[in-house]
């Protein structure tokens, strides 16, 4: 202006707005300057736009990487696991199928040393029909559908309505009075077994007498249940026209399989009605074929390692669809990396893709990119939403601001209202024009 031409001051850098007034000529000073501070601002703007460069090249190849994976080496993967899979579940069904038939063996041979002591071929064959049909529906339709399986298995000619089967072996209705005797005995068993070694040998016996009692009545309930039942599920098995024999084996048998070796002979002794103190259950037979353990665990860990491959194509999906890296995927160098800065008593970190924090209070969750203005670029804003609400009237959230910057880091926070944060980011990411 003309008021500072004259006025004994060089504001010029050479002096010309003074006449007659020696002023040192500077300009060759400060354009040196200028000069200097231009080369250092296009050196960092350079060196934004190679790391942006670098950016971007490595986001690039991290989709086609990606898109490689999803495409080419999880189907690959899929494919092996699929088949590993269908090899060990064939191969299971195999030794378990050999290990079946090693248990049959061990049972049969069971079965043939105990018949002697248990004396059931004594039994007439209204008896053997009554404790058959007595095993078999014992567990309801669980006990009739092995008594089923076996019937096809040691009879394969043997055709049975197998819908009329199971249904004579449903629990009927008003079957309240064998459930609460079943409830009588486990108690009287308990009470028993806590009184041996604790009570005297007077009480112990008191309550061995009040045991068998409830499992007399146990029994009785149970015969009237089956009773009802055991003229149709007789009928619908066929086993009143099953020779003896093959009634004697399908008792034994369904007995076994279903763990009712104690109630057989029970049900024995009660057909005999003499005799046979000293007769014991006959032992669960029990056995594991050492090749079939070893095929189930790699057919487990086969279908594990399915589901895991199944998840991961799940979670590569929807990143590949879902995750916005930006318009040449330059934003994912910034994924799986946090940002913190010290100010004021706080510390705050920033995760694009992640969360953003105050101290450990949550300031918001990775919302996206969005933008600040109608003309602006989405790409210029980061928002993080739904954080925590403990003091605020509504959850905490974070903007955060976009600049060019030669390397990622937050350079500064601020607080415009009430828990909702503010945060300027420069990262060469940013390095574009509008």
């Amino acid at each position: 202006p003309s008021s500072r031409v004259g006025d004994g001051i060089c504001d010029c850098c050479d002096g010309s707005d003074e006449v007659g007034m020696e002023c040192n000529n500077t300009c060759a000073v400060k354009a040196a300057e200028q000069a200097r501070a231009e080369a250092e601002r296009r050196a960092r703007l350079a060196a934004a736009h190679a790391a942006r460069l670098q950016a971007v090249q490595k986001g690039q190849e991290a989709l086609r990487l990606r898109v490689e994976h999803l495409f080419t080496a999880v189907p690959q993967e899929l494919a092996r696991v699929h088949y590993a899979k269908d090899f060990w579940l064939h191969t299971v069904k195999t030794q378990e199928t050999l290990e079946r038939h090693e248990k049959r063996t061990k049972q049969k041979q069971a079965i043939t040393q105990y018949l002697p002591q248990l004396k059931i071929q004594n039994v007439t064959d209204a008896g053997l029909l009554h404790i058959f049909a007595f095993i078999s529906l014992e567990q309801n339709e669980v006990s009739a559908e092995v008594a089923l399986k076996l019937l096809y298995e040691l009879l394969p000619h043997h055709t049975v309505d197998e819908v009329e089967l199971l249904t004579s072996a449903l629990e009927p209705a008003g079957a309240e009075g064998h459930a609460e005797a079943q409830k009588q005995l486990e108690e009287a068993r308990k009470a028993y077994k806590k009184a041996k070694g604790t009570k005297s040998a007077e009480e112990v016996a008191q309550l061995q007498a009040i045991k068998e009692q409830a499992k007399v009545s146990a029994t009785e309930e149970k015969e009237v249940l089956v009773k009802t039942r055991s003229g149709p599920f007789l009928q619908a098995f066929g086993a009143p026209h099953l020779p003896r024999d093959q009634v004697l084996t399908l008792t034994m048998w369904v007995a076994v399989e279903t763990n009712q070796t104690s109630l057989l002979l029970d049900l024995v002794r009660r057909e005999r009605r003499k005799g046979m103190y000293k007769v014991t259950p006959l032992e669960v037979v029990t056995h594991v074929r050492p090749e079939a353990d070893q095929a189930r665990e790699s057919l487990k860990n086969q279908t594990d390692r399915w589901k895991e491959v199944i998840e991961y194509v799940r979670k590569l999906e929807k990143e590949y669809r879902s995750e916005d890296f930006g318009l040449e995927e330059e934003f994912y160098a910034l994924k799986g990396h946090c940002f913190e800065r010290r100010q004021g008593d706080h510390n705050y970190k920033m995760c694009p893709y992640g969360s953003s924090q105050q101290d450990k209070r949550s300031i918001g969750q990775w919302n996206g990119f969005h933008k600040q203005t109608e003309w602006h670029s989405k790409y210029r804003m980061m928002r993080f939403t739904n954080g925590d609400q403990i003091g605020c009237p509504r959850p905490r959230e974070s903007e955060v601001m976009l600049e060019c910057g030669e390397s990622p880091a937050v350079i500064k926070v601020e607080e415009p209202e009430v828990c909702k944060y503010v945060l300027t980011f420069a990262c060469p990411q940013a390095c574009v024009e509008e």
